[in-house]
């Protein structure tokens, strides 16, 4: 008797096959989205922090020259170095303000035709 109650109860219940295409495909789409975690995700685990930023410590210089735009100009930017005394005057390709640190701020190439030569 239990399999005939069983049977008929079975019978009574809708099963897939009975279901419209598109109802049938959203119910497997849920159940493989459910299964996998993307409705109800387990608790995240938090990412670790990153790591600090290195910070860089220069001594300061005893003197410090910022010279602006080179703009490729050779003459000029020699001139520069030479007022500011980095470099002596009858040779250009000397350091002469030892332990000076030179900033070059702004273009370096731009509109001058010695801008192979300035590098």
């Amino acid at each position: 008797m239990a399999t005939a109650a069983t049977a008929a109860a079975a019978a009574d219940v809708p099963s897939c096959r009975d279901l419209p295409a598109a109802v049938s495909a959203f119910a497997d789409a849920f159940v493989d989205f459910a299964v996998s975690g993307i409705f109800f995700p387990s608790t995240p685990t938090p990412s670790p922090p990153p790591p600090p930023t290195p910070t860089t410590f220069l001594p300061s210089p005893t003197r410090l020259v910022a010279i602006g735009d080179l703009h490729g100009d050779l003459p000029k930017s020699l001139s520069a170095l030479r007022l500011a005394g980095l470099v002596p005057p009858h040779d250009p390709t000397s350091w002469s303000a030892g332990p000076t640190l030179a900033v070059q701020l702004g273009d370096i190439l731009d509109r001058g035709g010695d801008e192979i030569r300035l590098l």
